[in-house]
């Protein structure tokens, strides 16, 4: 595995490790209607594993040309 990938892996394993810690003290705290609807989310067709979601690096790749030619006014 190269640097930048183990990099970028031990970002992602150092934020899942702020989210539980956060978690466990409380924070944040969300309502059941808000949980509710995260739930539905999850469970819908698009979000399943093994699901066609191609569509999304096409969006990455739009939204980085977006910002990417973002001017300042």
């Amino acid at each position: 595995m190269d640097a930048e990938t183990r990099q970028a892996l031990d970002a992602i394993d150092r934020a899942v490790d702020l989210v539980e810690r956060q978690r466990k003290a409380g924070w944040p705290r969300l309502s059941a209607a808000y949980l509710s609807a995260v739930e539905a989310v999850e469970r819908l067709p698009l979000n399943q594993s093994g699901a066609d979601k191609s569509w999304m690096w096409q969006a990455v790749v739009q939204a980085r040309r977006h910002f990417a030619s973002a001017r300042r006014g």
